[in-house]
């Protein structure tokens, strides 16, 4: 028996590609990266502005090739802008619906030629890599035309995240995650699914599937699903029923707009490495310290990422995304109250240094950002205002209005005021 060929590479691609934005409501940051597999098999995409006041994310990670990931990826929004349920209101059955159907559509002739078009491009990224180059099969374009769909024996995880109306609409299968960073505590939103999980066993075996050493049938490690149509092939039960299914865990929750700090998507090369609470500690520290999105999506790829090889586990060995995404703030209370106590004092500290030159007797109010500015208008400072009712004469004593001298008040203790 021939053996199975390593799905790592002997020396890391470290190069970590970014991506951010900024809409009216959220701003978001995402960095990927290769790392020790042979090929890249994450895809995501980020739509601050996918409607009126509705923002889209979603992160994709692939197994057994990037196609069925980067297919769904580049789909996903179009399919869900047509959707009669979503568009009639029904948004969650809209986002399970699609689900489904981008499924299903996997496996017709369009979606197939889309997949191996999607395997060329791949198939040229790695003869032209001198660092990967003859470490992956390809195949010639004969070989593929013979091959079965794509999406018979390629998948990939998915998790997705609808920003409507201030209410989150999360739908997942897989492992890939979603969660808000409430009251600097990790909230997730999404839920994983693992072939060894009680109810997702028991549909496994009910369709003709065993699990064993936490994969189905020795073959993947998660029991919901974008294409893996070899384990979709039961003709007695329908596509909700199979070993694995693209059925998804939806989450339907209000936007707790004064305590949801930012919301993080991240695939399993993330969360191997870090805790969930970790990976939200980290990145409110570094919001705290004033660091850009992009830059926290960065660093936290490149404190997973290993120098050398691991001798064992998957820990910095797997494809890595992680994307951030953060409210769009319009005043300086709402931004601090998102922080702790200290960063926040410190944060109108320094604000106020910044402007104390040029505003001198008048307080600082901050007015929506416009262009990364800030909007500064004046008003009256507390501690310049003085009574118009008294007024002082050289010796000190106070006089009325008309300038006689004040009367002594006595208060109830006795003493004059």
């Amino acid at each position: 028996m021939a053996a199975i060929p390593s799905p790592y590479l002997t020396k890391a691609i470290t190069k970590i590609d970014i991506d951010e934005g900024r809409g009216p409501n959220y701003s978001y940051a995402a960095a990927n990266c290769q790392g020790w597999r042979k090929t890249q098999e994450d895809a995501h995409f980020a739509l601050v502005k996918f409607q009126q006041n509705t923002s889209l994310f979603g992160v994709f990670d692939g197994h057994n090739g990037p196609e069925v990931a980067k297919f769904v990826a580049t789909h996903f929004p179009i399919f869900l802008a047509k959707n009669i349920s979503y568009n009639s209101g029904q948004i969650e059955r809209g986002i399970q619906e699609v689900f489904m159907l981008l499924d299903e559509t996997l496996m017709k002739k369009e979606a197939n030629d889309e997949l191996l078009k999607y395997r060329e491009k791949q198939n040229s990224l790695t003869t032209n890599s001198g660092t990967a180059i003859n470490q992956v099969p390809v195949q010639t374009p004969a070989e593929m035309k013979n091959m079965p769909n794509v999406a018979v024996f390629t998948g990939s995880t998915g998790c997705v995240l609808l920003i409507k109306n201030d209410i989150y609409y999360c739908a997942n299968v897989g492992d890939t995650r979603c969660m808000v960073a409430r009251d600097s505590k990790a909230h997730l939103l999404s839920k994983d699914h693992k072939p060894d999980q009680p109810e997702e066993r028991e549909r496994i075996e009910r369709a003709g599937g065993t699990v064993a050493y936490g994969r189905i049938n020795m073959c993947i490690d998660v029991s919901r699903a974008f294409g893996d149509f070899h384990l979709k092939n039961n003709p007695k039960f329908n596509s909700k029923e199979q070993m694995v299914t693209a059925w998804p865990f939806t989450m339907v929750e209000q936007v707790h707009s004064k305590s949801d700090q930012f919301i993080v998507l991240m695939c399993d090369g993330i969360w191997n490495a870090m805790t969930n609470q970790d990976v939200v500690d980290y990145v409110r520290r570094s919001i705290n310290r004033n660091v850009p999105l992009v830059k926290i999506c960065e660093d936290i790829i490149r404190q997973i990422l290993p120098a050398t090889m691991p001798e064992s586990g998957i820990i910095g060995k797997d494809n890595m995304t992680v994307m951030i995404i953060r409210p769009v703030y319009t005043t300086l209370e709402q931004s601090s109250s998102k922080l702790n106590s200290a960063s926040k004092e410190s944060a109108k500290m320094r604000l106020r240094d910044q402007q104390v030159t040029n505003v001198k007797s008048s307080a600082i109010v901050v007015g929506r950002k416009k262009s990364g500015s800030l909007s500064i208008t004046k008003q009256p400072a507390p501690y310049e205002r003085r009574s118009k009712s008294k007024i002082r004469n050289k010796s000190g004593k106070s006089l009325d209005k008309n300038g006689a001298p004040c009367k002594p008040v006595r208060s109830k203790d006795g003493l004059t005021k």
